[in-house]
């Protein structure tokens, strides 16, 4: 093991964007990502504010104006179909619901991997399965690799994170159901959108279509609150029957539609040492996946906790990060943390 190893769980927006930084910081990172190669689909990210910063420093803002979703802003319609408001893109200086720039979450993640594959190992379709920390770093055993040793792990791997679970425990610990279920996926493109991103809602339900790179399919979204009992799909279509609009033709019968239960973290779980670990991910308003760094209010959401002994190139000591007493998750009302921040890691990132 090198003093300069870092492991990362999760090979979606935030594992490769740190692999970035650390390897241009002269570290060596290693991604380990359960599925066999990047993660497709999604919705879209908003680049704008610090995330279009953040782009720029990386270098990556044309290649990011390369594949971004031609978007003219978001319409509120009626159970026919008709825009009763709209928002455009540009309005509120391009800081509205619907940014200037939005990329679908597969094709970042994808540019992310190009970007970073040249100086970061990956570890595709394997898992980690158990951590020991010691004094002089970390041993991680894998579900396919042979057991290996770094300096530092980082969950980066979404909400069920399974570094989470094996640092810190189960998830149940640190997370709060929002009382909502969220599916997403992608349909065919039987719609008159005309570039704008349509949202209806009605009673208990929220569904949304919003225009594809691909002109032969939509991205679709719908909500429901609260979740129901029973097989997530049929217990969307029953939700959805009737309420107007779409939502008959849009319900997620495919097998490709991925559900999931909104929730908001409500602990902070900053490093006790070496397993490190995004503080704080809060979801997002309409359940909408988002960069860490893709809004003024995120801007102290992705922290990662160094071990004190590690020191910035040309530093000369060591920094430590300074106990908090707010929840640094991205939501309007923060929480409380149950504990203050571990006097062993430093809240700065590298770049």
């Amino acid at each position: 093991m090198h003093e300069k190893d870092v492991l990362i769980s999760g090979a979606g927006i935030a594992g490769p964007a740190l692999a970035h930084w650390l390897s241009r910081a002269g570290y060596r990172p290693t991604i380990v990502e359960r599925a066999p190669a990047p993660r497709p689909g999604g919705q879209t990210v908003d680049v704008r504010g610090a995330a279009r910063t953040v782009v720029e420093r990386m270098g990556l803002l044309d290649a990011v104006m390369a594949i971004r979703v031609d978007e003219r802003g978001i319409a509120y319609v009626d159970t026919q179909g008709r825009h009763r408001a709209e928002i455009p893109a540009d309005a509120f200086g391009g800081e509205g619901i619907v940014a200037e720039i939005e990329v679908l979450r597969g094709d970042l993640a994808q540019l992310l991997y190009d970007a970073t594959r040249d100086r970061t190992e990956y570890l595709f379709d394997d898992a980690i399965t158990a951590i020991e920390q010691d004094a002089d770093g970390v041993t991680v055993r894998f579900r396919r690799s042979p057991e290996r040793r770094f300096a530092l792990v980082v969950g980066a791997d979404g909400l069920q994170s399974g570094v989470r679970a094996l640092a810190f425990g189960p998830a149940d610990r640190y997370v709060q159901p929002l009382g909502c279920a969220v599916a997403y996926f992608t349909a065919p493109n039987r719609y008159r959108l005309d570039g704008w991103f349509e949202m209806y809602n009605a009673p208990g339900t929220m569904l949304a279509l919003r225009p594809d790179r691909d002109p032969a399919t939509v991205k679709a979204l719908l909500a429901l609150r609260p979740p129901r009992p029973g097989d997530r799909r049929s217990v969307l279509a029953e939700a959805f029957a009737g309420t107007g609009w779409v939502a008959t033709r849009s319900s997620p019968t495919s097998r490709t539609a991925r559900t999931s239960s909104p929730r908001s973290w409500a602990r902070c779980t900053w490093t006790p040492g070496r397993p490190g670990g995004w503080c704080c991910s809060g979801t997002r308003r309409g359940a909408r996946r988002r960069s860490p760094a893709s809004a003024r209010a995120r801007r102290s959401s992705a922290r990662t906790c160094w071990p004190a002994s590690w020191r910035e190139p040309g530093a000369t000591t060591a920094r430590r990060s300074r106990p908090t007493s707010r929840c640094c998750g991205p939501t309007s009302r923060r929480r409380r943390c149950s504990r203050p921040a571990a006097s062993t890691g430093s809240s700065r990132r590298p770049g």
